[in-house]
C-alpha cells in the first residue's frame, strides 16, 4: 500500500480508506461482496505500511 507509505512520509496526521474502493480493488462491485478474510488482509497491509490511524467508510 504504497499510498498508505507516502501519506505518512508527506505529513498526513491519519488516512481513511473507502470500503467500496478496497472492494472494488479486488473486483467486487461494493463492500457487501467482499469476505471479511479480504478485508482484514487489507486492513493488515495498510497497517503494515503506515503507522497513521486509518479508518475506512
Amino acid at each position: 500500500m504504497a499510498s498508505a507509505t507516502v501519506a505518512q512520509q508527506e505529513g498526513f496526521r491519519a488516512i481513511g480508506a473507502s470500503c467500496a474502493a478496497m472492494a472494488q480493488m479486488l473486483g467486487h462491485r461494493d463492500g457487501e461482496e467482499m469476505s471479511f478474510s479480504e478485508l482484514v488482509n487489507l486492513v493488515k497491509r495498510i497497517a503494515s505500511n503506515t503507522s497513521l490511524p486509518f479508518a475506512w467508510m
